[in-house]
């Protein structure tokens, strides 16, 4: 009787259960189009799936004329999306997908535009930089006044290592006799140290912009060893790009050290803009000589 009893109690849980992970969580929302007569917003939402245990977020587009609303297109699984953003105009989007490949994790840039895929990038392939940032503290993906590059902050490239005594075919040398390998024999287990908390794995951040245009992706040089980028914004003539700078010396231990807001050209010109900066706020206003504020970052000036 006390089996059959909390059996049926468990049976109405596991309903009770089922039929509240049949509303979605709202994620993040964005005003794509808006006047006094109507507005059209984006949203991304995400939805326990019990079947496949697991979670699934997709996108959806409503538009409202302030009295009724309607679903201006079914809804869309961006599961396998990392990072996206709209350019100014929104006539063009930007996306950073991861897609599983074998045993690895692949990621790609794409640019969307007119309703179709203009560009896209294997990253992995280019192997310009490692993977690239999308959490709160670091990531970013933003794209140029002009609407011809993409700025975004990635894990550094570090050379790859293999044990001194691995077997290897006979090395191919150039007219001068000198191996061009990049591997670093002897580094394979070498410990760097990450920014912990929630950003393991973290370690060496730099900048990166993506011209689709030329079809370039470049990392921005100059930023002193002792800094690392996060949060970056273009400057309003598109030639560069604003950011926090975090000092990692003596240590990183999180996003509670030291940190300023510098300023760094396409053409690798660093300026030191503010220092002394901690977090805390819902954004970061420039000195009057830039007049640039850094939304998202969260922090204020001491």
């Amino acid at each position: 009787m006390i089996v059959h009893f909390i059996t049926l109690q468990l049976d109405k849980i596991v309903a009770a259960y089922r039929i509240a992970t049949q509303y979605p969580e709202l994620i993040s929302a964005r005003i794509h189009d808006c006047s006094k007569a109507h507005v059209s917003v984006h949203s991304v939402w995400v939805q326990r799936v019990l079947e496949r245990q697991a979670k699934t977020r997709f996108r959806q587009t409503v538009f409202s004329d302030y009295k009724t609303y309607t679903l201006t297109s079914p809804p869309t699984d961006i599961t396998d999306e990392l990072i996206s953003a709209h350019s100014k105009s929104t006539k063009y989007f930007c996306v950073v997908r991861e897609i599983e490949s074998g045993k690895d994790i692949k990621q790609y840039l794409e640019v969307w535009a007119d309703c179709s895929l203009a560009k896209n990038y294997d990253l992995s392939a280019l192997d310009v930089h490692g993977k690239i940032y999308a959490d709160a503290e670091f990531g970013i993906l933003e794209w140029s006044p002009d609407e011809t590059k993409i700025v975004y902050i990635a894990e550094k490239k570090v050379p790859k290592s293999e044990p001194f005594y691995k077997q290897k075919p006979k090395a191919s040398a150039d007219k001068d006799g000198v191996d061009n390998s990049d591997t670093v024999p002897g580094k394979e287990y070498d410990w760097s140290q990450d920014w912990g908390e929630e950003l393991v794995g973290k370690i060496i951040p730099v900048l990166v912009v993506c011209d689709i245009k030329t079809d370039t992706i470049e990392v921005l040089s100059n930023i002193p060893n002792d800094v690392n980028p996060a949060a970056a914004t273009w400057t309003p003539d598109g030639k560069g790009v604003v950011a926090i700078g975090y000092t990692i010396t003596p240590r990183k231990l999180g996003t509670n050290s030291l940190s300023h807001v510098f300023s760094l050209t396409l053409s690798g010109q660093y300026n030191l803009r503010f220092q002394n900066v901690i977090k805390d706020s819902s954004k970061v206003c420039l000195p009057l000589s830039t007049r640039k504020c850094l939304q998202k970052s969260h922090i204020k000036f001491l």
